[in-house]
């Protein structure tokens, strides 16, 4: 006997305590949280105290980080909302922001990280075309769920992969706007200018298709090499010699900017009407442009001044979030990403590949700011553009 215990009680005692140690979830207390999840959310339900990691890959320097920080703050406007509210579950949600410049090298470099990083629920990347597709083969290699807020490639998601697209196929997009210019803006002959690229083909080839359709024609088509020209004139002066009834800008603001601001010094008719794209509907345009972006029309997949209740909630949150700063369609579809992906996580979705499938079945979203349908490719479809106009500064919504 020892101190009142018996030889055989206390063997007892330490084989029963040996027991309870070798068990992973026994008698001796919880283990201390560290600040990672000591199981992947990709691959299981993770502790409830630990938050949902999303990864944010964008150009938040270089020429295009106006882009990058729509991406975000589109993402973040319901991230918020739902962190304020305290979470899903008590869950909150925690964003990285990664910086890919734009460069379809260091997003593929960056999406490789994100995937060893094995904590991420799901990433959104990146703003171009090329970024999207580059990164895009690497989620897919390691089954990660990405969206695809802005690029409109058709190679951005396929079916059957891991990448879902929420902005209109450059194909689509381009023309519903051929078929616009000319019904909504009663032009006959048109005057397009586009960028010396693949993609500035497809755009080229889309809007012809969608004016002719409409009636029109288009009298005269111009491209250039990105970053190589600042002076328009001399393609101005082939556009009027064509001329046009209306001219077509499908590229982005500071050469639209350019262009217009030049345009006085090739004395085009007052009656010509121009238009310039999607990529144009945000307010660095009128800034560039200042007074010569009077009277210009603009092109959107998405439109901030519509009078749908919703939107105009949205539209004010978002406002009063990021300092007056208007939400664009660069912003709203990162946005119904991450509404699509709420919904899920509160249904108690919470893996890579629930959410994936998630995804797959979902068809049809009715979302708060925009409503489509995921098609084969897996990128939501919509059926038409919105037209605006520049009047005293400020975009305003055409009927």
């Amino acid at each position: 006997m020892i101190g009142g215990v018996t030889v055989k009680k206390l063997l007892a005692t330490v084989l029963a305590l040996a027991l309870c140690l070798s068990l992973p979830a026994g008698c001796s207390q919880p283990a201390q949280q560290t600040s990672q999840p000591s199981q992947s959310p990709r691959t299981s339900q993770a502790a409830a105290e630990e938050p949902y990691y999303v990864a944010i890959v964008a150009p938040f320097t270089g020429d295009n980080a106006m882009y990058g920080e729509f991406i975000y703050h589109g993402v973040m406007t319901k991230v918020n909302q739902v962190n304020e509210a305290g979470g899903i579950n008590g869950r909150k949600i925690v964003v990285d922001q990664y910086d890919d410049k734009g460069d379809s090298t260091e997003s593929a470099t960056i999406a490789q990280k994100i995937c060893d990083e094995n904590k991420y629920l799901f990433v959104f990347s990146s703003f171009a075309s090329g970024a999207s597709i580059s990164s895009g083969e690497v989620y897919r290699k390691n089954n990660m769920l990405h969206f695809v807020p802005t690029a409109s490639h058709a190679n951005c998601s396929v079916a059957g992969g891991t990448s879902w697209a929420m902005s209109l196929q450059a194909d689509i997009e381009y023309y519903l706007l051929g078929k616009a210019l000319v019904e909504d803006l009663s032009g006959k002959k048109i005057a397009l200018i586009h960028l010396n690229a693949d993609n500035g083909f497809i755009i080229r080839d889309a809007v012809v298709k969608g004016v002719e359709e409409a009636g029109g024609e288009v009298v005269i088509s111009e491209s250039y090499i990105n970053g190589q020209v600042r002076d328009f004139t001399s393609i101005l002066t082939k556009v009027k010699a064509a001329d046009p009834d209306v001219v077509c800008m499908c590229v982005q603001y500071a050469d639209t900017s350019a262009m217009l601001i030049q345009r006085a010094q090739i004395g085009f008719d007052d009656s010509v009407i121009w238009c310039v794209n999607n990529d144009n509907f945000v307010d660095t345009f009128l800034t560039s442009a200042g007074e010569a972006a009077e009277g210009v029309y603009c092109e959107s997949i998405w439109s901030c001044f519509s009078s749908d209740e919703d939107i105009v909630k949205f539209r004010a949150r978002y406002n009063d979030m990021w300092d007056g700063e208007e939400p664009s369609p660069y912003s709203v579809q990162p946005y119904e990403a991450m509404c699509m992906m709420v919904d899920a996580l509160e249904q108690g979705i919470d893996t890579t590949q629930g959410l994936q499938d998630y995804m797959t079945e979902l068809g049809y979203w009715d979302g708060e700011t925009m409503a489509g349908e995921f098609g084969e490719n897996q990128r939501l479809v919509r059926d038409r553009v919105y037209m605006h106009i520049v009047k005293d500064g400020v975009f305003e919504a055409v009927e």
